[in-house]
């Protein structure tokens, strides 16, 4: 598999459906500088009574039958292009090998090239395991560190990554390197220490790529006024251009996100009502046009013909053809008494595909 640079994308979304609808409406010619993380979420708890051993059962069934079909919606919603298959959020070792292991022996039937990705902090078995995987469908490994590796030892990290190498028998030229420093702050005064710790690491240029990825998303729309013009800080595109683009780096990382979404999964999220808002990714902001959570759907409605229409938003609207969801929004912004009014998937659908498009052409025109 090729390595990339610098002038590539590598963005972090869960495996659900509005995921999945913002990555098939991309273009063939977006696409091409793009190569996402796909995580894998837990299912849904489930809602029958009785004993904790029966339900967990019932989630392991409900699991099998939903991974099985991984491959071939990976197929169906981004094609052949490469990914990074991250397995680090079910809930046990086993699970997570189990899981990988029927996803990638799928996507061989269906000509997916999928890697998987350990993290340093693995036990001995899962990542042996899931080396052996990565081996036996020739899409190598990518080698995950969090921002506890980086403040480490330059030595003590390199010795930690060399009993790694060592118990995966992959060569660095095999291996894709992903800093994840998950939540990045306004206050993160630790990001430059952790762009010079990434300089310090072992073999680095033989590994087959390199990339910080980070997220600053808000967790939740509280600070947005509603009926408003809200804009938070793309903080962790912010100090990546900044920090990288000093010349001095002997490898500069490739950059990652979020997208529009706070790092931290929560799995309780998945049971809330969010408000009827429209999360609008600009040069080096997200504007948040905040609704509520009870009022009519056509809130929507209304944010859309503003962003896509009104003088106000002239400089922040990318226009109807810079991509799918830019048409979404200009569309469903025509007639705000009108009967489809979307609801949040379609609108995170929207808000995450306009957010892939505009990152992936800011790093593909970067000098």
């Amino acid at each position: 598999m090729n390595t990339f640079g610098r002038k590539h994308y590598i963005p972090v979304l869960k495996w659900k459906r509005a995921e999945r609808r913002a990555l098939r409406a991309l273009t063939s010619d977006q696409k091409k500088d793009i190569t996402p993380v796909f995580q894998l979420i837990p299912p849904r708890p489930t809602k029958k009574r009785g004993a904790i051993e029966t339900q967990l059962k019932d989630i392991q069934k409900s699991a099998s039958k939903q991974y099985q079909k991984v491959a071939q919606e990976i197929s169906d919603d981004w094609g052949s292009n490469r990914a990074f298959l991250d397995s680090g959020l079910l809930y046990s070792s086993h699970q997570r090998i189990d899981t990988i292991s029927q996803i990638l022996s799928h996507a061989s039937t269906v000509g997916v090239a999928l890697t998987p990705v350990i993290n340093l902090a693995s036990e001995s078995d899962e990542l042996s395991q899931l080396s052996v995987l990565g081996k036996k469908h020739g899409n190598g490994i990518a080698l995950r560190l969090t921002r506890s590796h980086l403040e480490l030892a330059p030595a003590t990290l390199s010795q930690l990554i060399d009993n790694c190498l060592s118990q995966i028998h992959f060569a660095a030229a095999e291996i894709d390197v992903i800093i994840d420093l998950q939540v990045i702050t306004a206050e993160d005064v630790d990001y430059p220490s952790i762009v010079g710790a990434s300089q310090l690491l072992p073999h680095l240029e033989k590994w087959r790529s390199l990339t910080i990825i980070g997220g600053a998303f808000p967790k939740d729309l509280t600070n947005c006024v509603v009926d408003n013009k809200n804009y938070c800080p793309r903080t962790d595109w912010d100090n990546w251009a900044r920090y990288t683009n000093s010349g001095s780096l002997k490898r500069i990382p490739s950059f990652g996100d979020y997208t529009i979404q706070h790092p931290i999964f929560n799995e309780q999220a998945q049971f809330f009502l969010p408000s009827k808002s429209i999360r609008y990714t600009v040069k080096n902001t997200w504007l948040v046009m905040r609704g509520t959570k009870k009022g009519p759907a056509n809130q929507y409605l209304a944010h859309a013909q503003l962003l896509s229409r009104k003088e106000i938003y002239k400089e922040d609207y990318y226009g109807r053809d810079f991509s799918f969801g830019d048409d979404y929004i200009y569309t469903m912004g025509e007639d705000i008494d009108g009967p489809k009014t979307g609801n949040p998937e379609t609108w995170l659908t929207a808000g995450i595909n306009h957010h892939l498009a505009c990152v992936a052409k800011q790093v593909a025109d970067l000098t």
